[in-house]
């Protein structure tokens, strides 16, 4: 969809550009604004798929468990001293 969205988001780009030569491809003055709409509504759902097969992959990806030493904080020692004050 978002190949789809930038094709009409392209053609409204040419269709405004037209209107400075003399050459109106559709024959009415908005439609490169409605060419302009309609591939970004285009994109942006194509987008959203993108996104989710992204998100799709990196919850499948494992993640390692982290073993002692490996930068894992180590456990708070007990003192038996009384705090200074």
């Amino acid at each position: 969809m978002a190949i789809l969205g930038l094709l009409v988001i392209g053609f409204g780009i040419i269709d405004f550009a037209g209107m400075f030569f003399g050459y109106d491809l559709t024959g009415v003055s908005w439609s490169p604004i409605a060419a302009g709409f309609v591939g970004s509504f285009l994109l942006n759902l194509g987008g959203d798929e993108e996104a989710e097969a992204a998100a799709a992959e990196a919850a499948s990806a494992s993640v390692p468990e982290l073993a002692e030493g490996d930068g894992a904080p180590a456990p708070a020692a007990e003192s038996s001293e009384a705090p200074v004050e």
